[in-house]
């Protein structure tokens, strides 16, 4: 028995982005009759014969529709992956950061629940951006013993970055990518961080268009 299985994927304006038969569906199954001696053959027939075929069938639908989603996955999906978020704040006796506190709340709240409650997520981070943009405002990096100095003014970037990836506003985070190219003499590690940054949001631009 053969019935093969004709695979297409479109996409939500209906342009057809694959067309292909399933490999597997291509190759005949042989169901065998399970006839002891002591079975009269029509009996068979009537009562057990049908059951197995559908048995076999289901066997071999299941066969397929799991060789049709490696395929998807392998072509067209992407796997979770756990990635590691730091916020982060000013601290110092000098001055107080409390709205750092409280950006880093909100944004901690947020990526915690970012699968969970998306849209209340995305409202939280905007909440800390507005806070992280005015602090920036503030920024005197050639002081060191300004509020928002160079170091401050580097994280606090890195915090704006990647939140503007989290809530899809790629053209943001090259904003202030752009404003910490500018920066004078930028930690290494910060360096580091931001590279990784821009590499989860060409990832992120890919699998969001």
């Amino acid at each position: 028995m053969k019935q093969p299985v004709e695979l297409s994927i479109r996409t939500s304006n209906g342009d057809l982005i694959y067309n292909q038969t399933i490999k597997s569906s291509k190759k005949g199954i042989i169901i065998k009759s399970e006839l002891t001696k002591d079975s009269e053959w029509e009996k068979y027939l009537t009562e057990k014969w049908p059951s197995l075929v559908r048995s076999k069938l289901q066997k071999h639908y299941y066969n397929i529709s799991k060789d049709i989603n490696d395929l998807v996955n392998n072509r067209y999906g992407y796997s979770n992956v756990r990635r590691r978020t730091k916020i982060y704040k000013g601290k110092g006796k000098k001055y107080s950061y409390d709205s750092h506190m409280l950006a880093y709340r909100k944004a901690q709240r947020a990526y915690e629940n970012l699968i969970i409650d998306r849209d209340e997520s995305i409202s939280l981070l905007k909440m800390a951006i507005e806070i992280w943009e005015r602090e920036m405002e503030e920024s005197d990096t050639s002081n060191k013993k300004a509020r928002i100095n160079n170091k401050i003014s580097q994280t606090l970037l890195l915090n704006l970055i990647e939140a503007k990836i989290i809530i899809g506003d790629y053209d943001g985070a090259k904003y202030f990518r752009d404003k910490f190219d500018i920066l004078p003499k930028p930690s290494r590690k910060y360096i580091k961080e931001l590279e990784s940054l821009m590499m989860f949001a060409k990832d992120e631009k890919q699998r969001n268009q």
